[in-house]
């Protein structure tokens, strides 16, 4: 692939404009019907040129996804994925007004895939450890139309299997999801579902922890405890030139935290730390990036990352200094966040991007949305068959499993 990200925005920025059909470089077109067509792009160079339609979808998306938007994923794919077998589906429409440009109405970003005990390769859209949501990008007034011709395309591409991961499953997406599978007689197989805690903007501050009194003067008393060893402070990102030591500060954090005894910090990565200086600096650039810290004596001991879009905001990433521990930098953090976000009178919402059993989090956040991974069948006989009886092989598998440990 391409060598960097900023190849990719500088060549979109000088084709983006010129919307026509006969501009966009497409590997391959697939009329639907008379007004509705697929494009196809298979490199990541030729997908930066939809950057223009591309941002005007995500602008008008049914339910926004920050980790599908242009900025954060050119480079997830890019420094992440770059070995990976990817595709890009963009769903048009034509303008009822013939001398206005197309209508960017889905966006679905594609790796290749292969299933446990199945013969063939499967396709799923795009997720890894640092993107918390697969949810394909659809315009809020052709999403139904939009998922119908996506998953019209899965039969013409022949695909057995469509995997759908970290979706959510109630919602705008959901309704238009389950419109398109029942006009296409499609059954999915589920393969997981869970919920993950949510904000949502309350009238007071004080009714975000109904019913956690105990657990907020826990908090307090941490946080009077933590005022004797210094002076303690919640600090935010406030301009472009605080960047670079803000994106230090949590990397070092998280570099000397359990993450980094296992391996996993983002630091220990040159591919993953390049991914996150270029999407928080793009973030950043766009006014779509909250950092926050909490700081004793001056010296970060906990540091905050979100991402913004539109009415909502998503809790990127968290790391504090764990010889604090006894403190819970993370929960006091996690606190003034709350009110941070209550006082942005433009969010509605913010997704924890947490696991179900998050102890933290759960605490703290009262509300939940469902999320779901699902396998979808797209008409091919092995396929259907996979999909059928998977459920069924699960369930004779645990009942086994109970069996032998009744046994032993």
């Amino acid at each position: 692939m391409p060598a960097t990200t900023q190849e990719y925005v500088a060549k979109s920025n000088k084709t983006g404009s010129q919307s026509h059909e006969s501009t966009r470089p497409f590997t391959s077109r697939i009329p639907l019907d008379e007004s509705m067509w697929i494009e196809v792009v298979d490199s990541l160079e030729n997908l930066a040129a939809y950057r223009v339609d591309w941002s005007a979808l995500c602008t008008n998306a049914v339910v926004k996804n920050v980790f599908y938007e242009p900025w954060f994923l050119l480079p997830a794919i890019g420094h992440l994925h770059s070995e990976k077998q990817c595709r890009f589906i963009l769903v048009y429409q034509k303008n009822k007004r013939i001398t206005d440009p197309d209508i960017l109405c889905g966006f679905f970003p594609l790796e290749q895939t292969q299933l446990r005990c199945f013969p063939q390769a499967c396709w799923k859209l795009i997720t890894d450890n640092y993107l918390y949501l697969s949810l394909p990008l659809l315009h809020s007034e052709f999403a139904e139309e939009a998922m119908h011709a996506f998953l019209k395309w899965t039969q013409i591409a022949r695909i057995p299997i469509m995997q759908f991961e970290r979706t959510q499953s109630e919602g705008p997406f959901q309704h238009a999801l389950t419109s398109a599978l029942n006009q296409r007689n499609l059954l999915p197989c589920n393969v997981e579902q869970s919920t993950r805690a949510i904000l949502r903007r309350k009238q007071d501050l004080n009714d975000y922890f109904t019913g956690r009194g105990h657990y907020r003067r826990d908090m307090q008393r941490r946080r009077r405890r933590l005022n004797e060893k210094g002076q303690v402070e919640f600090r935010i990102l406030q301009n472009t030139g605080q960047l670079h030591y803000w994106q230090n500060s949590y990397l070092n954090l998280e570099s000397t935290s359990w993450k980094g005894k296992n391996g996993t910090a983002i630091a220990q990565d040159d591919r993953a730390t390049q991914f996150f200086l270029d999407v928080t600096s793009n973030a950043m650039e766009l006014g779509k990036l909250q950092m926050l810290g909490l700081f004793l004596n001056n010296e970060p001991i906990a540091v905050k990352c979100n991402l913004s879009s539109g009415e909502g905001s998503y809790s990127w990433k968290i790391a504090f200094d764990e010889q604090y521990s006894k403190f819970s930098p993370g929960v006091l953090l996690e606190l003034e966040n709350i009110e941070y976000f209550h006082n942005q009178t433009q969010l509605e919402w913010m997704d924890s991007c947490a696991s179900e059993a998050h102890p933290m989090i759960n605490r703290l956040w009262q509300y939940r949305i469902g999320m779901q991974s699902i396998y979808i069948p797209t008409g091919r006989f092995l396929g259907e068959m996979y999909c059928s009886t998977r459920p069924m092989l699960r369930s004779i598998k645990r009942y086994l499993k109970r069996m032998l440990n009744r046994q032993s």
